[in-house]
């Protein structure tokens, strides 16, 4: 029986909310399996991280944003939505990000195979 050496990848998206509904400063927990992604409305521009500060599991998605910085309820650490890097002593370790876009006036996170 033959096996393929690559098996392709298919991208595959949740659907978070309709443009209109998600204004600027908005923010919206996303479930997908065992994971919480935290989606952002940045001043018109969106983002996806993972939920869980990685100081202690904060929900990043119950604290502040601002100018592209989401800063933790719990302890105060602070990541850049734009590539999930942590800024000072708590942020241990930079997060995940995802892709996200626009179709159909739809905001959608690109989650690939966490399906």
């Amino acid at each position: 029986m033959w096996i393929p050496d690559i098996i392709a990848f298919v991208p595959r998206s949740v659907k978070v909310a309709a443009v209109e509904h998600f204004g600027p400063g908005k923010r919206k927990k996303v479930f997908v399996r065992d994971r919480r992604i935290a989606v952002f409305n940045d001043t018109g521009k969106f983002y996806a991280v993972d939920d869980s500060c990685t100081h202690v599991g904060g929900s990043l998605s119950e604290g502040l944003c601002e100018d592209g910085i989401i800063t933790c309820p719990w302890h105060s650490a602070q990541f850049r939505l734009s590539d999930g890097r942590g800024i000072g002593e708590h942020a241990y370790r930079s997060l995940v990000t995802y892709p996200i876009s626009v179709k159909n006036g739809v905001v959608e996170v690109e989650i690939g195979d966490l399906i």
